[in-house]
């Protein structure tokens, strides 16, 4: 008898190359599997497809784990911003939905390629949860720090918080900051949250909604509450979309607003310009 993952071994084959995937049959004794990638959400799950082939083509979807992942975020019904959001990313990456479902149906032979663009897509839609939720903030708080620090140097033109950054299809996107520096402008997005690595997850998903519109990683910077201690698998996540800074340490996040100091890792920490790699 054939198994569910059987049917997979060459698509498997063709997406080993990119990273680590694999395959498990289905627990509930149907035909379908479940595809495991190498694709991770920024809380660290990883993404799962559940997949089936019917006669010559493939049918993949996400299991309703799209939906489920949004159901503890308390997005109303009626938020119509993120609803256009959501089905404008359905469109992007040529998705639909059913049941509950994000599903993708696709011929056999082009079945790597599609289940890779699933994966990406997956991460897409959980990420507008980032701009769903944007943060307010007290007085006092970090955000009102940086930005009567900025507006504190003469170099450093305008500082606006709560930037409403809005982007095709009417997607709207709301960073912490907009800040007019010598480098040009910048986006901050502040950490403002006893859990570090909390503050970290929001940035993460924030930025990636801007990567996704074409805000270059040089105008995303994040901007941590206390100093650097060390690296973290989160922390790395965040830095290959963003540079990130450290509350403490001022004067490294001056330099990289001045243009002169853009370190290799993104990670803005103990004020030196001797990683400084603009030419």
């Amino acid at each position: 008898m054939t198994e569910p993952c059987d049917h997979f071994v060459s698509v498997l084959a063709g997406v080993h190359a990119l990273g680590d995937w694999d395959c498990t049959d289905s627990a509930d004794g149907t035909n379908r599997a479940v595809i495991s990638t190498d694709r991770y959400y920024p809380n660290g799950d990883r993404v799962r497809l559940l997949v089936q082939v019917d006669q010559d083509q493939v049918i993949a979807s996400d299991g309703g784990e799209a939906i489920g992942r949004l159901a503890d975020q308390d997005i109303g019904p009626d938020d119509h911003a993120f609803e256009s959001a959501w089905l404008s990313t359905l469109r992007r990456w040529r998705l639909h939905e059913s049941g509950g479902r994000i599903l993708l149906r696709l011929p056999i032979d082009r079945t790597p390629a599609g289940l890779i663009r699933l994966a990406d897509a997956l991460i897409a839609l959980d990420s507008l949860v980032a701009w769903a939720h944007r943060p307010t903030h007290s007085p006092g708080s970090l955000t009102d720090e940086i930005a009567a620090y900025l507006e504190g140097l003469e170099r450093i033109g305008k500082v606006t918080v709560g930037p409403q950054i809005r982007f095709q299809n009417s997607v709207t996107w709301t960073p912490t900051l907009s800040v007019q520096a010598p480098r040009g402008l910048t986006y901050v997005q502040a950490g403002d949250s006893n859990n570090r690595t909390r503050a970290i997850e929001h940035a993460f998903m924030s930025y990636s909604v801007a990567a996704q519109h074409g805000i270059e990683i040089g105008k995303r910077l994040s901007i941590l509450s206390g100093d650097f201690t060390k690296t973290t698998a989160p922390m790395l996540q965040l830095s290959r979309i963003s540079y990130i800074g450290f509350w403490r340490d001022r004067q490294a996040i001056t330099s990289f607003l001045d243009g002169d100091y853009e370190p290799a890792d993104h990670l803005l920490r103990n004020g030196a310009t001797s990683a400084f790699t603009r030419t």
